[in-house]
Parts: structure tokens; C-alpha cells; sequence
């Protein structure tokens, strides 16, 4: 899960009346350093962090580990793929999955940034997930013609893939996939 999701999801165990000790005796991971840190922050150390900071980095991670029979909890945003659980399921682990925060998009655009984008007064766009392009892209709509799209970086392979379906030209994908 996200940074987000590590909030959402200790949340919860408050709700019930539990910390992080319902965790034992299991392995976390983190899908990068941001949701390390936060895990960090609740006492809890990452027991894996995969190198490239997206689910099939996770895969590549477990390439040598035993699946069949190990029983994961995906704790995702309510609009994650199912590629991950899909891919433990097929190498015959038990998954349960636990959407703990939902996206929501924006009804409309922020007039302000809708000027400067008209204008050409925004240098940079950041995509910090597909779900952010394709917010973005909902929100522009038909006006997109008129805007002066300046350079736009995506944080990773999957969203430079979105961007590029929408028609967006990507100048930037950052290597480590963080902001």
C-alpha cells in the first residue's frame, strides 16, 4: 500500500481496539521508502522493499521465495489493479484483499490552475499515479486544446503508460519511482 493506506489501515486496527502487535507473526512489505517510513513511524520495519517500487517489482521480490500455501493481506486503495493478487493467486497463495482508502476524483477544476494552464503559466506537471492522469485528463476534458501543456513527468512506468493512452507526451519518468 501507499503511505495513505498505512494511516487508513492502523486506523482501523485502532477502531477495533488493536496495534500493531495483531500483526505477529507476520512479514510486512512496503511497496517504497515512503511507505517504509511510514510503517517505521508505527514501530513496524519493512521486511522487504522491493527494488523497483511498482507490483511487478514486488513479483521479481518473491521470484525465489515459497508462495504456495502463505496467506497475504493486500492493504490497497479501493482502485488497484488486481494484477498483484492475480499473480500470487496463480503461484498458490491464499489473498485477501483490503481496500482502506477510496480515490475520489475532483468534480471540476480549480479555476486558477485552469487560467495558468491556458496562459502557459505552469512549467511542469506531475503525475504521481494513472489515477492522477487520468483525474486530470476528466477534468481538462475538451479544453485541453486550449491549454499550453507544459512538460509533464510521471512517477513511474504505469502512469507514463496512462499518459501516453491519453495522448499526453511524457518528458520525464523518474527512475526511482518516488516523488
Amino acid at each position: 500500500t501507499s503511505a495513505n493506506g498505512v494511516s487508513a489501515f492502523f486506523q482501523g486496527l485502532e477502531n477495533k481496539g488493536l496495534d500493531s502487535r495483531a500483526l505477529f507473526p507476520s512479514k510486512v512489505c512496503a511497496i517504497g521508502p515512503a511507505t517504509s517510513q511510514a510503517l517505521a513511524s508505527r514501530g513496524i520495519k519493512a521486511d522487504l522493499i522491493p527494488l523497483d517500487y511498482t507490483t511487478r517489482g514486488i513479483l521479481a521480490s518473491f521470484r525465489m521465495k515459497r508462495i504456495r500455501g502463505n496467506y497475504f493481506l493486500l492493504v490497497r486503495a479501493d482502485i488497484a489493479t488486481s494484477e498483484l493478487e492475480e499473480a500470487l493467486e496463480r503461484r498458490g497463495a491464499v489473498v485477501t484483499r483490503l481496500s482502506v482508502y477510496k480515490t475520489i476524483l475532483a468534480s471540476k477544476i480549480n479555476e486558477e490552475v485552469k487560467e495558468k494552464l491556458i496562459s502557459g503559466n505552469i512549467d511542469i506537471i506531475i503525475f504521481t499515479s494513472a489515477s492522477t492522469v487520468r483525474g486530470f485528463f476528466n477534468l481538462v476534458g475538451k479544453n485541453i486544446n486550449n491549454m499550453r501543456i507544459p512538460v509533464v513527468a510521471c512517477i513511474g512506468p504505469v502512469t507514463a503508460a496512462t499518459a501516453k493512452d491519453l495522448g499526453f507526451k511524457v518528458d520525464v519518468m523518474a527512475e526511482e519511482h518516488t516523488i
